[in-house]
């Protein structure tokens, strides 16, 4: 069963590179035109645009939408196989770590949760089950949220993506520290990145056990400011 987990999660990392190349893609074709990522598509009038091709522009956003959520249903799977092949073993640990494709996703990966965590989704409101903090799966332990998400315009890449006003992140695709945040959002511009988060967390959970969740953001211009239009203050 292991070694099945294995080359699924091979598969799965080739497909997280081919969506995000062509996500890259596709919000490279929209940065180009007059109305961008996400601008409108009618003028002041109330008429569609007469300086772009709208019905292409139309073409390349809804891709991009359900390209999005296929990016988030594959990182689900990953961050399901990866403790099963990483605690496997030795050899198929090393296995999955020596394959290039597969390295990259390690490196990236949401924290590891305990099987009570309830999977949450971007908007969901319901309370998730708690959940022991066990680390990434490579190997860190007893991380804790290093910024809080204290203002989300409203139609920006993180709206879209499902940050809220309140948030506690904890990682944000390697980084976990407050020093390298903006680095990596700029470094991950028009492609996809996972916010690992903490939503609701009482003061009286702060040193204890936590759940936590990840939501998928693709930092890219739009009609505000900055690639995510969120401010974030140090945790």
């Amino acid at each position: 069963m292991t070694s099945d987990s294995v080359q699924r999660l091979r598969a799965l990392a080739l497909q997280k590179e081919e969506i995000e190349r062509e996500i890259e893609r596709l919000v490279s074709c929209l940065e180009v035109t007059p109305a961008g990522v996400r601008g409108p598509l009618v003028d002041e009038d109330g008429f569609p645009r007469s300086d772009c091709d709208v019905y292409q522009i139309r073409q390349y956003r809804q891709r991009l939408v359900c390209l999005q959520t296929d990016y988030r249903l594959i990182m689900r799977e990953i961050e399901r196989l990866l403790p099963e092949v990483l605690t496997s073993g030795p050899t198929h640990a090393q296995t999955a770590r020596s394959t290039a494709s597969v390295s990259r996703v390690v490196e990236s990966a949401p924290a590891v949760r305990t099987a009570s965590s309830r999977e949450h989704r971007p908007g969901d409101n319901q309370p998730a089950q708690r959940s022991e903090w066990t680390g990434t799966s490579l190997g860190q332990s007893n991380l804790r949220p290093f910024a809080k998400v204290v203002q989300v315009e409203a139609g920006s890449p993180a709206a879209q993506g499902g940050l809220q006003e309140g948030d506690l992140v904890v990682r944000v695709a390697s980084c976990t520290d407050w020093e390298t945040l903006a680095v990596t959002v700029s470094e991950h511009r028009a492609q996809p990145v996972v916010f690992s988060i903490v939503r609701g967390l009482r003061t009286s959970e702060a040193d204890c056990s936590i759940t936590t969740h990840d939501i998928v953001v693709v930092p890219t211009p739009w009609a505000g400011a900055g690639l995510l239009g969120a401010r974030f203050e140090r945790y």
